[in-house]
């Protein structure tokens, strides 16, 4: 049930908001990319949400940040592949590594 201003009663599970970001060779914007969705999301009244980096084979510092940010954001998780296999890939590996609970 709703209470007052749309927030969510304490007996009602709040809905999860995944968000799949395909990403490959993206160092430079990576940690800004994740510090944006996370403002945005935090501003979501009544859903928990949840970001979903896929690394698409990044041979450069993407995957290392990635790690880093994760360590200090449990809703953050990272999907690494071995190698690029294209963004439609990264984007459909997602729905069997999300953090559902």
């Amino acid at each position: 049930m709703r209470g007052t201003a749309g927030e969510i009663e304490p007996r009602e599970s709040p809905k999860l908001v995944s968000v799949v970001v395909p990403v490959y060779c993206e160092e430079g914007i990576v940690e800004r990319a994740h510090t944006e969705l996370t403002a945005v999301l935090r501003g979501l009244r009544g859903y928990r949400y949840e970001l979903v980096f896929v690394d698409d084979g990044s041979s450069d510092g993407t995957g290392r940040i990635l790690r880093r940010l994760a360590a200090a954001d449990a809703r953050l998780k990272v999907v690494a592949f071995s190698r690029n296999f294209g963004h439609q890939i990264a984007r459909s590996s997602s729905p069997n590594t999300s953090l559902r609970r």
